[in-house]
């Protein structure tokens, strides 16, 4: 979703006007919606967009956490549309800590272990 706002506002800044889909109220208040007669400068822009800007988009926008997506496919004929969906799923991205707590203070506490006895060792020597 990032990206597609990323690319939606690269369009705006280019043509001059917004997708239908994609609505800013601070930047487009005065701005139209895209119509035919800028198709052209649209294609353009995402032509643009990914020589040159999406990897600034793409490295600046964080793993969605989660992302709901359907492919389809219309199938027309002269009496019915048909819509075929490909598949209906979800991915769930989750983050989890690579140590717990209880981990950390377990191995500060061997580590501290491990220099008191190298310590108490080098005293031994010592004496």
């Amino acid at each position: 979703m990032c990206i597609m706002v990323c690319f939606y506002e690269y369009v705006y800044d280019n043509c001059g006007c917004y997708y239908p889909d994609f609505w800013n109220e601070k930047k487009m208040q005065k701005s139209e919606m895209c119509t035919n007669k800028q198709l052209e400068c649209i294609d353009n822009a995402a032509v643009f967009f990914e020589q040159s800007d999406f990897q600034k988009c793409f490295d600046s926008c964080p793993e969605e956490c989660e992302i709901v997506e359907y492919g389809y496919k219309i199938s027309m004929t002269d009496f019915a549309v048909n819509i075929y969906h490909d598949d209906i799923a979800m991915t769930f991205v989750e983050e989890k800590p690579t140590r717990t707590v209880e981990q950390l203070v377990a191995e500060i506490g061997g580590f501290l272990g491990l220099c008191a006895g190298q310590f108490q060792f080098a005293i031994s020597l010592a004496n």
